[in-house]
């Protein structure tokens, strides 16, 4: 049997047929998808260690992201304001605009809750320095694994290549909690 069609007997049942990938066309989706979730899980972190009641309106400040981001804000905004319960949504071009507010990252998305009437500095301040001793020691850790010169030589050199790029970003990361906490800092 042939897997073709035969003009004279018509098609087959054996004849093959196209399979699709629908990992590859749903990429796109996928990723709008985690970012989206990556943004209410921000929120709601904020909430809980800020003791804001989820049936409280916020409003919200995104900063520091990219047009991927602002892209995806357009698209997602009324998603967003239903599910973490959002008064509003503001986009900042110029993070030194945002008032004081408890931090979260989405990547490099800073999402800001403003502080003002609804946030206790000293919890803030405590929460941010957790997450500052948790972010060191992953740089920590990081900074001997890449120390050891029998993981650079023996690893593959985009492994080696990606905990670099983790590195960057962790220390990128506790730069712009340490910037943040001592704002608020000097503001109590």
């Amino acid at each position: 049997m042939t897997d073709e069609w035969d003009p004279e007997t018509g098609p087959s049942i054996l004849c093959s047929f196209s399979i699709v990938d629908y990992s590859k066309k749903y990429k796109v989706a996928t990723e709008d998808i985690e970012w989206v979730k990556s943004v209410i899980v921000g929120v709601r972190n904020i909430r809980g260690e800020m003791n804001i009641s989820p049936a409280t309106d916020l409003n919200l400040y995104l900063t520091r992201g990219n047009k991927i981001d602002q892209q995806r804000l357009k698209e997602n905004r009324q998603y967003l304001c239903k599910l973490a319960n959002l008064e509003s949504i503001t986009w900042l071009d110029n993070p030194e605009q945002a008032p004081l507010s408890a931090t979260a990252l989405a990547g490099d998305l800073e999402i800001l809750v403003p502080m003002a009437g609804l946030i206790d500095l000293g919890a803030e301040l405590s929460r941010l320095d957790r997450e500052i001793e948790k972010l060191t020691k992953e740089v920590e850790k990081l900074t001997v694994k890449l120390g050891n010169d029998k993981f650079v030589a023996n690893a593959p050199a985009e492994v080696v290549a990606k905990e670099q790029q983790k590195l960057s970003d962790l220390q990128g990361s506790v730069a712009k909690l340490t910037s943040k906490r001592d704002a608020i800092a000097a503001m109590s």
